[in-house]
């Protein structure tokens, strides 16, 4: 079995060009949608609010985070730090299906907010499901060590347990709660780092 403590051979072993890509997409994602929501937050509440012209003008660039994030998953997926099987195969489609179809919300909630809200609760859900699969994936494998091995599946889970309950109650929308989200993220992308760094020896 390989330590947690020593690179996995699958992680070193010739990479596609698109791994290589994940950190620095995943940071970038968070890094973006941190900025979005902070502004929002602080200086323009408009980017935040459905109807004004600051909320198309946010869709834009949450879209483009939304389609970073969707290349960081496809970068783990190819990684090597999943195990393989039909479980996290089935992991990573709905992981992979359900972040593609974020970035298709993101674009319909600027067009019609209802169609884009309505389609948020159906792929918000698939997605989570599948990052939870994965994160419990990389756990399993043991290709990733320390803090790092947990960072996929924290993030999974922040959604269900954190962020749907946090929106519910705010009545659809919570900038500190979705600032959160993209905070793990954006650890996710340094963890993601690490172990590529580590892998190079």
């Amino acid at each position: 079995m390989t330590t947690t403590g020593t690179p996995h051979p699958s992680l070193r072993a010739a990479r596609r060009p698109v791994v290589d890509l994940g950190p620095s997409a995943l940071i970038t994602s968070a890094v973006i949608a941190l900025a979005v929501t902070f502004t929002a937050m602080t200086f323009v509440p408009d980017l935040a609010h459905h109807g004004r012209t600051g909320f198309a003008l946010s869709g834009v660039v949450m879209t483009a985070a939304d389609a970073l994030y969707l290349l960081g998953v496809v970068a783990l997926v190819c990684s090597g730090a999943v195990p393989r099987g039909p479980v996290w195969t089935a992991a990573a489609a709905l992981a992979l299906v359900g972040s593609a179809a974020v970035v298709v919300a993101e674009v319909l909630l600027r067009v019609s907010y209802d169609v884009g809200t309505n389609m948020f609760s159906v792929v918000g859900p698939i997605q989570s499901l599948g990052m939870v699969g994965l994160g419990i994936g990389v756990l399993r494998a043991h290709r990733w060590s320390g803090w790092r091995r947990f960072t996929w599946l924290v993030q999974g889970l922040y959604v269900p347990v954190v962020l749907v309950p946090a929106l519910a109650a705010s009545g659809g929308q919570n900038l500190p709660a979705l600032a959160g989200f993209h905070a793990l993220v954006l650890t996710c992308g340094i963890a993601f780092a690490i172990e590529l760094r580590r892998a190079d020896g």
